[in-house]
């Protein structure tokens, strides 16, 4: 199983601490612990909900069987993200991927074309949200 993790350790006092749990985590273990410190909150937040929003986070798990391999997603990607997402995909290649997309909260373009993509290549997605797939549609349809 991997996990890969992506916080912002300016945003929460408290975050520091598991910010130092994650590391300590993740030189025994397969996770991947990203900080991040670009990220910008919007003004029209309330001051109090600010930090909340300004945690990003990206979770890969993958669980495999004898048929498949399936990459369960969970949070925002964006072009940032996408590396990494890719880099899960491509490690698979030899097996037959499902990318399972229920949990995935946000995405841009970048990522739609990425995911038309991964169809074409004959990768499933399952429970994928109908945002998400009726912009994979427009975005076929117009090319």
């Amino acid at each position: 199983m991997y996990l890969t993790i992506r916080i912002d350790a300016r945003s929460l006092p408290g975050l520091a601490k598991f910010r130092d749990c994650a590391h300590e985590l993740s030189r025994n273990s397969t996770i991947l612990v990203i900080e991040r410190n670009d990220f910008h909150v919007a003004r029209s937040l309330p001051s109090l909900l600010r930090p909340l929003w300004s945690i990003l986070m990206l979770k890969i798990t993958r669980v495999a069987d004898k048929e498949r391999t399936t990459l369960i997603v969970s949070g925002r990607i964006d072009a940032e993200q996408l590396p990494d997402l890719r880099r899960f995909v491509e490690a698979e290649q030899e097996n037959k991927v499902t990318l399972d997309l229920a949990e995935v909260s946000l995405v841009d373009a970048d990522v739609v074309r990425f995911l038309l993509l991964c169809e074409e290549q004959g990768i499933w997605m399952v429970r994928c949200p109908a945002y998400v797939r009726e912009w994979m549609v427009r975005e076929r349809r117009s090319h």
